[in-house]
């Protein structure tokens, strides 16, 4: 995670004159942000992303929101829609996948750092498959690197008819064409159903598919079956015959290697092994028709049911067996469980637990060695269905939920699992109920997803989001990043640490509507063609602005997997001055040379004085006369010894002042 020491430092300054939001002139001085990196303190005028958007409401702080929704896709014809029935996302952040269901059913595969126009879709009516129409199951998983994409699907192939059928599709990112489905059999053929496929899983690496597998008529003559693949086959390796058959299984999860394969019933949770052994029948009291969660490595497996007990199970070398369980305190009605996931040692649960009043939904968070919460969140006002956990360290988790039918309330937030603050949340400004969510590997995207009406309003239609954290881990480190309006134009400047993945970096600009707010804010402009390369302190220059308006800058670094959103700043572009600003030297620290860059609002003498840690004057540079803009002067630091030094700009505009380190 990136991890910032904000010190604030006061320099007494000249009147005050208009200078960039990085550098923020009052009339006690100017503020400068600095930081502390390995021992060495260095002066930002920009030290971290902000919020791309804050909304405020009642409930609702502005420092929220440390993220930004990158896009959304509305599934609407008119008068009908399908729903996002479920959401996936690849663990390296650069696909989402999801499974539109209810009258319009179909696949759909996005890129994350798209546009939210759709790689491919596959249409499920048009497609010529099935048509799924409220009674059948839509379903989906993607790999680690989206390369390797399952669905099941199950549903009449006319309406209405009895040719009722189920059928596992495996796609690549590549292309919508199937490279391969596999028809369920028929469990009675005379009346032509098959088994209805469920859920599906697909390993990280992509080599392994499962597909649990519900008998059409929950007939306890006719077995539910779990079919495993590999993803390279349509022929299954492993097919095994479930009990229980007078009880629907409703979920499935599996481990990272698909040695260890759960599923739930309504009154049951099983565990099997890769070879079709059973391993546990674990008893749930008063049901569950959720799927359970069973870690990537096998030590845990997490599940509920609808009397608000949580229960974890232990992994001791041959089967699971109970560690702990959590009762949450019913009040007017028996609290429910609802989403479950377990990463590490970290377990997240969606929970639903209505008072006399009200719809209420919480987040909980627990370590695996203590059935005591370890946070629990404020009300979400509705189910909180789906919760997924950051599979790299199990530091981030996002949460979907129903929200409230009326009034203010959440509708999916992102947490650090150290916090009941969701760090970003989509409040009620973004309609309908979400059902789904996930979150890549390094809980820098997720994707989120639902209906377009409050779940419990008779409607259609569905939405689906794809958000970018700001909090997700990162080699990179945004320094500073500020934007300087000059005479009809704007210069920003930024500077990183943890360069080694960067190729380059890519600018978008929008400008701000009168009501001030940036999610309202006109569409971004993306500024550069190729991406804007080099090395230390970067520079750019916007001539393309209006005098006098005010704009948004967001700045992207392009690494070699993905591209991330590092920061934002605002800009506004003066009439006829350019602003009175110093830059911070680069490079820094120093080693031989380094270089000022400085702008003037109009022409006269400029000098660049360098002072030690205790005020002494040491060394000078410029002195000259110089006309209003912006200019570079370059300092020998040679005869300075290792230290602290600050530097002041000293000019008829005022006085404005920094700090550099020598260390050679």
């Amino acid at each position: 995670m990136r991890k910032t020491l904000l010190v604030i430092s006061i320099t007494l300054t000249a009147p005050a004159v208009a200078l960039n939001p990085g550098i923020v002139e009052t009339e006690t001085g100017t503020r400068l942000a600095e930081r502390v990196t390995d021992g060495v303190l260095e002066t930002a005028s920009w030290s971290a992303a902000t919020p791309y958007y804050a909304p405020s409401g009642p409930g609702y702080p502005d420092p929220y929101n440390q993220g930004e929704v990158l896009w959304s896709v509305e599934e609407w014809h008119g008068s009908y829609g399908a729903i996002c029935e479920d959401v996936d996302i690849s663990e390296d952040g650069n696909y989402v996948f999801c499974s539109w269901n209810l009258n319009y059913e179909k696949w759909e595969l996005y890129e994350s750092y798209g546009a939210g126009t759709p790689v491919w879709t596959y249409d499920l009516l048009d497609g010529g498959s099935l048509y799924v129409h409220a009674v059948g199951i839509v379903s989906g998983d993607i790999s680690a690197d989206g390369t390797v994409i399952a669905g099941c699907v199950s549903g009449w192939t006319t309406w209405p008819a009895t040719y009722y059928k189920g059928t596992l599709f495996k796609f690549s990112s590549a292309s919508s064409t199937p490279d391969w489905s596999y028809d369920f059999p028929y469990m009675d053929p005379d009346m032509n159903l098959s088994s209805r496929p469920v859920d599906v899983r697909v390993t990280p690496d992509g080599s392994t598919i499962v597909c649990l597998v519900r008998n059409i008529q929950d007939d306890p003559t006719k077995p539910h079956q779990l079919y495993v693949f590999d993803s390279d086959s349509d022929v299954p390796t492993l097919v095994i015959d479930l009990p229980n058959t007078d009880e629907s299984p409703y979920g499935l999860d599996i481990t990272d290697d698909a040695s260890l394969l759960a599923y739930s019933t309504y009154q049951h949770v099983y565990v099997y092994d890769s070879d079709g052994t059973q391993l546990n029948a674990f008893s749930i009291d008063h049901g569950w028709q959720l799927k359970p969660a069973i870690s990537a490595d096998g030590e845990w497996l997490v599940y509920g049911n609808y009397h608000g007990q949580l229960r974890l199970n232990e992994w001791n070398g041959s089967e699971f067996e109970q560690a702990w369980q959590y009762t949450v305190p019913p009040e007017y009605y028996y609290p429910s469980i609802c989403g479950v996931d377990v990463v590490g040692d970290t377990i997240m649960m969606g929970s639903y637990q209505p008072n006399a009043t009200s719809n209420r939904g919480f987040v909980y968070a627990f370590d695996t060695s203590s059935s005591t919460p370890l946070w629990i969140s404020d009300d979400f006002g509705d189910y909180v269905e789906g919760v997924s956990l950051n599979a790299d360290d199990a530091t981030v988790g996002i949460a979907a939920s129903w929200g409230p039918v009326t009034g203010s309330g959440w509708r999916s937030a992102l947490f650090m699992t150290d916090s009941p603050t969701p760090y970003f949340y989509m409040d009620e400004s973004y309609p309908g109920s979400h059902f789904a969510c996930e979150i890549s590997g390094d809980g820098a995207l997720a994707a989120t997803g639902g209906k377009r009406v409050h779940a419990r309003v008779m409607g259609s239609g569905g939405w689906l989001y794809c958000i970018e954290s700001s909090t997700g881990d990162t080699d990179v480190e945004l320094l500073y990043f500020a934007a300087a309006g000059g005479k009809s134009v704007i210069r920003l400047e930024w500077g990183v640490a943890g360069t080694d993945d960067i190729t380059g970096f890519n600018l978008y600009r929008s400008a701000k509507l009168s009501n001030e707010t940036v999610r309202t804010s006109a569409p971004e402009v993306r500024l550069n063609g190729e991406p804007i390369t080099g090395e230390g302190h970067y520079v750019y220059v916007d001539n393309e602005v209006a005098v006098g308006k005010t704009y948004t800058y967001r700045l992207e670094a392009v690494l070699n997997t993905k591209n991330e959103t590092l920061g934002t700043c605002e800009g506004t572009s003066g009439a006829g001055k350019y602003a009175f600003a110093l830059a911070q030297n680069y490079p820094n620290p120093i080693k031989d040379k380094t270089s000022f860059a400085f702008s003037l609002p109009e022409a006269g003498r400029a000098v660049v004085k360098i002072y030690d840690i205790t005020g002494r004057l040491v060394a000078e540079v410029g002195g000259s006369e110089y006309e209003a803009g912006t200019h570079d002067v370059t300092f020998d630091a040679g005869d300075l010894a290792n230290g602290v030094y600050s530097y002041e700009l000293e000019a008829d505009a005022g006085r404005l002042v920094r700090k550099m380190v020598v260390n050679r």
